[in-house]
């Protein structure tokens, strides 16, 4: 199951009935209370993607927000599709979160929607 966020670290729910009266919940409702560290990642750097896994952080951020230039970001979804793609699904990793951009949700989604991804931040 994807959860879906809007907003920061401490994120507000969106509802799947309706997305303007979401309400603002504790990491302990969304079920990531384990989460200690999050680490934001440039999604369109496949060196840091593969850096972070071995990091120790408790959670990934792949970021195809602010951390990508307006110019990169298919190379971002390209990248981060390919990336999750090869992640062994059996191998110990840190929780695996994207962040979306705002401009561009729509073509985001699809190299965001993954079995090993936990959650997408919304913008």
């Amino acid at each position: 199951m994807i959860r879906l966020i809007r907003g920061s670290i401490f994120p507000t729910l969106v509802s799947a009935d309706d997305s303007n009266a979401a309400d603002r919940v504790t990491s302990e409702m969304m079920g990531t209370s384990d989460i200690r560290t999050w680490m934001y990642v440039p999604a369109d750097s496949r060196s840091k993607l593969d850096k972070a896994l071995s990091s120790g952080t408790d959670a990934i951020l792949a970021d195809m927000e602010d951390a990508v230039s307006p110019s990169g970001k298919a190379a971002a979804r390209e990248c981060l599709a390919t990336w999750l793609s090869e992640i062994d699904p059996s191998a110990a990793r840190p929780h695996l979160w994207v962040r979306v951009n705002a401009g561009s949700v729509e073509e985001d989604l699809p190299a965001a929607i993954h079995p090993l991804v936990e959650g997408i931040c919304l913008p």
